[in-house]
């Protein structure tokens, strides 16, 4: 006598994990257990026409074999291994093989949620791409800038101007250096990881404008920073021509060592003191 409901067929194996080279030792694809619905066949192809001269680039394709339809998004991300490092060009995604845009950076070894592909470095320089969909996977050359330093400011301090400013992004995932612009011609050259630099190069009777700019590993310049402009403070308009000699031996006495400079006005006049604050602040930034 049979009784009770019949236990559920239990469900079926998820297809397993597997792995697919290029044909010319220069790629791989690997997938894990559950990557795609059903069996499938995986193929990875180099493209007979490179996307840039010394580039390089495969297309992903992958196949239901129950169906022989396209498999058009995965359930797990396919990791496609070019065993070459950058040499300089931008891992890219195509989906037709002509139209081209650059991968994003991964911060970590996980694909973020609503990313469908990104790419990581490996130690030994090579480049690992996760993918959710099929297509074009390559090196090409970079054609994005990096972003604006943000944040830029700049404090005076005994004569010199402090600059700072927050770091900018680049596709590459690096930003090579960073070039300070002195009324919009580049003065120096700084390295990436620089976020302040020191100058005291100003003019005497009108604005000096500085800003910075970042570079990234191409040699794209991205777009200069917002300005910092330091002007000329006004000399006091009671400032005798020319100024005493005592004048500057009291000034120089005060903020030095030494003796008190005989000639000086045990009581110095107000001009003095209008003078003297001019001299240790004869510049300031423009609001």
């Amino acid at each position: 006598m049979l009784g009770g409901n019949a236990a559920p067929p239990p469900p079926p194996p998820e297809p397993p994990a597997g792995s697919v080279g290029s044909g010319d030792s220069r790629a791989t694809a690997t997938w894990p257990t559950g990557a795609f619905a059903s069996t499938a066949v995986v193929t990875l192809t180099p493209t007979s026409q490179p996307p840039a001269p010394n580039g390089y680039a495969v297309q992903l394709t992958v196949t239901d074999s129950a169906t022989s339809t396209p498999v058009t998004r995965f359930a797990k991300p396919v990791i496609v291994h070019l065993l070459m490092t950058t040499g300089g060009l931008t891992p890219s995604y195509s989906s037709d093989g002509t139209t081209w845009k650059p991968l994003p950076l991964l911060s970590s070894a996980a694909l973020p949620k609503d990313v469908d592909g990104g790419y990581t470095i490996d130690p030994d320089g090579t480049v690992e791409i996760q993918t959710l969909v099929p297509g074009f996977f390559g090196l090409l050359p970079d054609t994005v800038p990096p972003t604006q330093p943000q944040a830029f400011a700049g404090r005076l301090s005994r004569g010199a101007l402090v600059l700072s400013w927050r770091g900018a992004t680049d596709n590459s995932g690096v930003v090579a250096s960073y070039q300070l612009l002195l009324d919009g011609t580049p003065v120096s050259s700084l390295p990436g990881t620089k976020r302040r630099v020191i100058v005291r190069s100003f003019h005497p009777t009108g604005p000096t404008v500085y800003r910075v700019r970042a570079v990234d590993p191409s040699g794209i310049y991205g777009k200069p920073s917002a300005p910092v402009v330091v002007l000329p403070t006004k000399r006091p308009a009671d400032t005798p021509r020319p100024v005493p000699r005592w004048a500057w031996d009291l000034f120089t006495w005060q903020h030095s060592a030494g003796t008190r400079p005989a000639a000086a006005p045990k009581k110095p006049p107000a001009w003095y003191w209008h003078w003297a604050a001019w001299r240790l602040a004869p510049f300031h930034l423009r609001k």
